[in-house]
């Protein structure tokens, strides 16, 4: 999600039935995701301001009244046991992500470009990672769905589709490919915090 975009991300995941998907495929992205799952992370926020290291971002209104309900109590540290606290590298540009659970497909999404050098150092030191190529497949009705194939210990896992929307409502009028097949929305372990967590490949030892 871009800085632009509706602060509240709405999307529904599901898994695929073949790679017919390949033939709309327009763009590819190699992902590095590591996350911070400990009780404290090195992003605090004052009140005003979101830092990591020396980079200080100004969040959007919206965000500076969620973010004190995901501070370590008596600190300005985001906690990882309240939200998802992510680093991201995307064909080598890095992002910082912090997700807070809405219900079953939607959170509130704080999404910022942070500068390579911060984001290299820190993304090293995030506690668990998950890699993964990125495909983003055009499926009409100007959507696209992101297609997600798994790599390292996560490389058994099925590929999987998400899709963006704009409300509930299209959420819940979505009419999926033939290609896309059993939905995951919701199901908390194959999100991609839980499989960086727990890899799907020693989930089946």
């Amino acid at each position: 999600m871009s800085d632009t975009q509706n602060p509240i991300e709405i999307e529904r995941k599901f898994t695929l039935k073949n790679d017919n998907w390949k033939a709309w495929s327009y763009k590819t992205i190699e992902m590095v995701q590591g996350y911070f799952t400990g009780d404290t992370c090195p992003v605090t926020f004052d009140g005003l301001h979101l830092r990591i290291g020396q980079f200080t971002i100004k969040p959007e209104e919206h965000f500076v009244n969620i973010l004190p309900e995901l501070l370590v109590t008596g600190t300005e540290n985001i906690s990882p046991q309240l939200c998802a606290v992510r680093i991201r590298s995307e064909n080598g540009l890095y992002k910082l992500t912090i997700k807070k659970r809405i219900d079953s497909n939607s959170c509130h999404e704080m999404e910022y470009l942070i500068p390579e050098g911060i984001g290299r150092y820190h993304l090293e030191r995030t506690d668990c990672k998950l890699l993964k190529t990125r495909y983003l497949v055009g499926i009409g009705n100007n959507k696209t769905a992101e297609v997600d194939v798994y790599h390292g210990e996560n490389s058994n896992m099925p590929n999987t589709a998400e899709v963006e929307f704009i409300n509930q409502e299209t959420a819940d009028s979505f009419e999926t490919p033939a290609w896309f097949d059993k939905e995951l929305t919701g199901m908390s372990e194959f999100s991609c915090k839980a499989l960086a967590e727990t890899p799907y490949n020693a989930r089946q030892k």
